[in-house]
């Protein structure tokens, strides 16, 4: 399994030395990119020299609602698509709208070896039906570049949906990452040892037989060698 975090990276051309120590640690660094950051050329060559230096290590979480408001925020995913260099994974939210001709129109813009990757919103317990009606309509030529990034920190406790998916085989195929954080609404904490949500993101990596990446997306490490290499421990150790 890989691991990952999820961070929002600071503009500042002396910022190497710092992601040299997030890269340490772990396999994967997934990206925050705003729509404000895309004038900015100190963090699209930030970006673009992380890319050649770690190639397949990077991927890009773009905006929560780029499908939701596809028309505004076309020219901010062309930009992307223009400004940096390819990347193997994009990641974004599905909301309320699953109109799968904004899936379709954005899988004809995306590069042959890109995929993107649909994550569920916090308390979203209609994720499941939303990615069903997605895959059965969407152009059979982009079915193999949609798949899911399912966040369990986002689910509700005793969720309904987690219990779902883990039972539909066809879905758990699809899923090729998920993210890991505390369960407490609107929080994005760390884990703590005896954290019963452990025991279910665990079980829920133990069946999802394609899934590659398991990313961390907590707010706030205070001590990065220490607090990162303790929550992968703490995932990492029960895995099998």
């Amino acid at each position: 399994m890989k691991y990952g975090y999820a961070l929002k990276l600071v503009v500042d051309e002396n910022i190497r030395d710092e992601m040299n120590q997030y890269f340490s640690m772990y396999d994967i660094v997934e990206i925050k990119v705003k729509n404000k950051h895309l004038d900015n050329y100190i963090f699209i060559k930030q970006i673009n020299e992380l890319i050649k230096k770690y190639n397949d290590r990077i991927s890009l979480h773009l905006e929560a609602d780029l499908i939701e408001n596809f028309e505004q925020r076309s020219i901010y995913f062309d930009c992307i698509l223009k400004k940096i260099e390819r990347v193997d994974f994009l990641v974004t939210h599905i909301q309320n709208n699953t109109d799968v001709r904004v899936i379709n129109s954005i899988c004809d813009l995306l590069p042959n070896n890109t995929t993107i990757l649909l994550e569920n919103e916090s308390g979203d317990e209609q994720f499941i039906e939303k990615i069903k009606n997605i895959k059965s309509t969407i152009s059979t030529l982009h079915k193999d570049k949609v798949k899911i990034c399912f966040d369990l920190g986002h689910c509700k406790k005793e969720s309904e949906m987690l219990k779902t998916i883990v039972s539909d085989k066809n879905m758990l195929k699809d899923v090729v990452e998920i993210h890991i954080h505390s369960n407490i609404p609107n929080e994005h904490s760390r884990l703590k040892k005896n954290d019963k949500l452990i025991s279910e993101i665990v079980g829920f990596m133990n069946v999802c037989e394609n899934l590659r990446r398991a990313i961390f997306e907590i707010k706030k490490i205070d001590v990065l060698k220490y607090e990162g290499i303790e929550q992968i421990k703490l995932i990492d150790e029960k895995y099998s």
